[in-house]
């Protein structure tokens, strides 16, 4: 079931949802229970599961600012568990046992989560849902506080203050135990509803209830009475057994004939046992004779068949013999079997006569039992001790579970935005730039002659490949040419040889002739062909040659490039060494600067608090020097009257005249040390929520500098490495900014802590509460209450101004803003279109213009008294401060997230 604006609602019966009236009624036993609500039983976990699963889809849900999914009412599953388990015999003193039936009763609460409605920013129905959420966190942590109570002071626990707590009453103070388990946000924006829900669990963690077993009580008188008739039966058999007898005196004494009868059964059972023993060892012999036997069998039957095997003289001999080796030998195993089927008969009678006997031993052990004797004095009572120790390690487990603490909070750092305008940050500046021009202008010339050293190295390497091959290539061509050479004059050679042989033969010269002048003519041109190709590769290499003295002159021009390019280096190296000076120089003034800016602003701080109380106080002094101004003239205008009664002679008598000035007087002594308990209580109130704002106010800027920084970084993956530098500089500014801020969130959360953790805060409570408690009479109430109508009067009245001046500051501010704004678009707009040459005069001129605009007007609104715009600005150096009197705080409860 859930409770939705406090109405019970039947999760189980969702179409039928809001169409009935639920009523919360007691049992006799003092257990809560609602009347019509839904009842499934149930088998097993899985359908407890899927009924669970059932409700949480027909719970009231709805989407705030802060959680798109979130539970608007309070949801209760109950489980009831009914156990009946057998008991044993001597619980219930009957052979048969008995049942006795245990309850148990689960309930599983999922808390809505308390809700501010300026975080929320809950309107309308979602707002009347978060106050009745509020209400009923509010009165469970009432009951909580009540029942946690160490001092046992509260007599009464408020249960029917709504209708959650009148639901959980027995899960909270009745024969149960509670388990809260707080959830918690882990990041600091939350950092006051995670305290406030911690100190919420905190509470319930002093709720100390005994717990018995939830029994049925028909069980247990039953199970008693069982008992007690048990132990008389066995009493009235003890005096017909004559165990027991009643002496002379009437005193109760067991016979002397019990006791024979004790310990000639004891006897009994020694003699039993040994007999058992003895059977045991006859049974073993007796195996280990047949086993004996059959050996001896085997060994017999071996020697007779050796004996006729070695006689073999005559054939028909040798037949009938085998033959009544044979017959011998089938008589003496079937007697071998005949002994072995007797032997196992035996046994088997032995089995069964030691099964009767075993059992008559255990009738014998339960008979005992019955009799409340032990069957054996040795044996402990090991279940209990057992069931002792699990319940030790239970125990042990449970106060482990329950030690854990919960999870703790983080406590982040963070730092406050800078803003130094000062000279020396200018000139830094101004050094930077120069540094950073030249570094400029160093890398593009070390990017150009490595290039140009490249370009030379590479054309160095082409013409010393193609030396190499023009060179290889020559070679070849004076080889092809000697060979060819070589060969035209050994073909002569044999020709002409051929020819001296052949002389005789006349016919044949004019043959030889044209072959002879055909194969120099095939020579020749071959030859004038290679000494073509020749002068071609001689020509080449005159090129090559001339080309290569050119290598040398580049050679040597690549000598003072790589020269002029280590000098380069070096120069890159010495202005990287001054970039870092600066860049360290500058941070340490930028990290002194945000130093002595944390440090002015506590200063600031401190003085606005100190200015705050002293004002305080004089209005605190104001306010009783006008009561003092009043009771003047009331006791004057009583004194009149006084006398205008002695006049008419109806003066009253002096004792009743000098107790109501007595009274009167310490009416006001009361209501002076009340005002000032309730001022101190403000007091330590308004600080916190001062804090709490401050805390609000560092969280906003920190987001705005973690947006800065995710800007920063795309622009930093996204620009050239020319402006990477700045981007990296101005991206440590960012993060020292932010640990400044996450430093400034980790004291003001410490700062409300030690507040809310303090002994004046509680002290101041506790005071109060006790003043209110005494005020004993009606007139002490009715001067209390006109001093309180009066002072709300007048703090209603400069709540009111204040307003009105707060909603005129407001407007100047946004007025102020919209001024800023339209500055803000003209530096754009000149930064945007001014010629590339012209870009840094214009926009200092147009900032120092603009600088100047808004510092007329700061100072003109400095003087009216009037608030200053917001650090939106201050990427553009325009001053600005902020003033904490112009925020004007919501009033917010302090709400638990459960």
């Amino acid at each position: 079931m859930e409770l939705y604006n406090e109405e019970i609602i039947d999760l189980l019966d969702p179409y039928n949802k809001g169409a009935r009236v639920f009523k919360i009624f007691e049992d006799a036993a003092g257990g809560i229970s609602v009347a019509g609500a839904t009842i499934k039983p149930l088998a097993g976990p899985q359908e407890a599961l899927n009924c669970l699963q059932q409700g949480a889809l027909a719970r009231t849900t709805a989407s705030t600012q802060m959680n798109e999914q979130s539970s608007r009412s309070h949801a209760l599953f109950t489980i009831l568990i009914r156990r009946q388990r057998v008991m044993t015999a001597e619980q219930c003193g009957n052979a048969d046992g008995d049942t006795e039936t245990l309850t148990s009763k689960f309930h599983f609460v999922d808390l809505a989560g308390s809700e501010r409605l300026k975080r929320t920013g809950a309107t309308g129905e979602r707002a009347r849902e978060g106050i009745s959420i509020n209400c009923g966190l509010l009165a469970l942590g009432n009951v909580i506080s009540a029942l946690g109570d160490k001092t046992k002071k509260v007599s009464h626990v408020p249960y029917r203050d709504s209708k959650l707590t009148r639901l959980l009453q027995d899960s909270l103070g009745g024969n149960s135990q509670t388990i809260m388990i707080a959830c918690v946000s882990p990041s600091d924006r939350d950092f006051m509803e995670t305290l406030n829900t911690l100190k919420y669990a905190n509470r319930a963690r002093n709720i100390k209830n005994k717990v018995q077993i939830n029994q049925d009580q028909s069980s247990r008188t039953i199970s008693l009475l069982r008992r007690e008739i048990a132990n008389l039966q066995l009493e009235i058999l003890e005096y017909k057994q004559g165990k027991r007898s009643i002496d002379a005196d009437g005193n109760i004494a067991i016979s002397d004939v019990s006791l024979e009868n004790e310990m000639l059964s004891q006897d009994n059972k020694r003699l039993q046992q040994r007999v058992k023993a003895m059977q045991e060892t006859i049974n073993a012999l007796t195996e280990k004779n047949a086993a004996l036997q059959a050996q001896q069998t085997i060994s017999a039957l071996n020697g007779k068949s050796s004996a006729a095997s070695g006689d073999g003289a005559d054939p028909s001999t040798n037949d009938s013999s085998l033959i009544s080796t044979a017959g011998d030998n089938e008589s003496a195993m079937q007697e071998l079997i005949v002994g072995y089927i007797s032997e196992i008969e035996k046994l088997k009678a032995k089995l069964i006569e030691s099964e009767q006997m075993f059992q008559q031993f255990k009738k014998a052990k339960n008979s005992q039992s019955k009799l409340g004797m032990k069957p054996y004095p040795f044996i402990e009572d090991n279940p209990e001790t057992m069931i002792n120790l699990l319940k030790h390690e239970m125990e042990k487990e449970r106060e482990t579970l329950m030690s854990r603490s919960l999870p703790g909070l983080e406590n982040e750092s963070s730092s406050l935005e800078q803003n130094s305008d000062s000279d020396s940050d200018t000139e830094s500046d101004d050094k930077a730039e120069v540094l950073r021009a030249e570094m400029f202008d160093v890398n593009s010339d070390i990017e150009l002659k490595v290039r140009l050293i490249e370009q030379l190295e590479d054309s160095q390497q082409r013409m010393q490949i193609m030396r190499q091959q023009y060179e290889k290539q020559f070679n070849l061509m004076k080889e092809k040419i000697s060979n060819t050479e070589r060969e035209r004059d050994e073909v002569l050679a044999t020709i002409g040889n051929g020819g001296l042989g052949a002389m005789n033969n006349k016919g044949q010269n004019s043959t030889n002739e044209s072959a002879i002048k055909r194969v120099k003519d095939d020579y020749e041109r071959k030859l004038n062909e290679m000494r073509r190709q020749l002068n071609h590769f001689q020509a080449t290499n005159k090129e090559h040659l001339r080309l290569q003295r050119n290598m040398q002159v580049q050679d040597a021009k690549i000598k003072t490039l790589r020269g002029e390019l280590a000098e380069l280096k070096q120069v890159k190296t010495r202005l990287m060494k001054k970039i870092q000076e600066e860049s360290n120089r500058h941070k340490e003034m930028e990290s002194k600067k945000t130093r002595e800016i944390a440090q002015l602003r506590k200063e600031t701080r401190k003085h606005k608090n100190m200015i705050k109380s002293l004002q305080a106080q004089g209005a605190a002094k104001d306010q009783v020097l006008k009561r003092k101004t009043e009771e003047v003239f009331n006791l004057r205008k009583s004194q009149r009257g006084v006398m205008s009664l002695k006049a008419a002679g109806r003066v009253q008598n002096t004792a009743s005249i000098s107790n109501t000035l007595q009274s009167t007087k310490r009416y006001k002594t009361r209501w002076e040390e009340l005002q000032r308990t309730i001022m101190r209580a403000a007091r330590s109130r308004q600080a916190i929520l001062e804090l709490e704002i401050e805390l609000d106010r560092v969280m906003q800027e920190r987001d705005m500098l973690c947006r800065d920084l995710n800007n920063l970084r795309q622009r930093t993956k996204d620009n050239a490495e020319s402006t990477l530098h700045d981007l990296v500089s101005e991206e440590d500014t960012l993060i020292a900014n932010m640990n400044y801020l996450h430093d400034t969130i980790a004291e003001l959360q410490k700062s409300i802590i030690q507040i809310e953790d303090g002994k004046d805060l509680s002290s101041e409570h506790a005071m109060l509460h006790t003043l209110m408690d005494n005020i004993g009479t009606v007139d002490e109430a009715k001067f209390m209450l006109q001093r309180v109508c009066s002072v709300t009067i007048g703090h209603v009245c400069e709540a009111g101004v204040a307003q009105s001046k707060l909603r005129e500051r407001d407007a100047l501010l946004s007025e102020l803003q919209r001024d800023t704004s339209v500055q803000e678009q003209l530096l754009q707009y000149i930064l945007t279109r001014a010629p590339a040459t012209s870009t840094s005069e214009t926009s200092f001129s147009s900032a120092q213009s603009a600088n100047s605009y808004v510092s007329q007007s700061q100072l003109n609104l400095l003087e009216n008294g009037e608030p200053q715009p917001s650090s939106s600005m201050s990427q553009y150096r325009l001053p600005h401060v902020v003033d904490s009197t112009t925020r004007s705080p919501s009033p917010s409860n302090s709400n638990t997230n459960l």
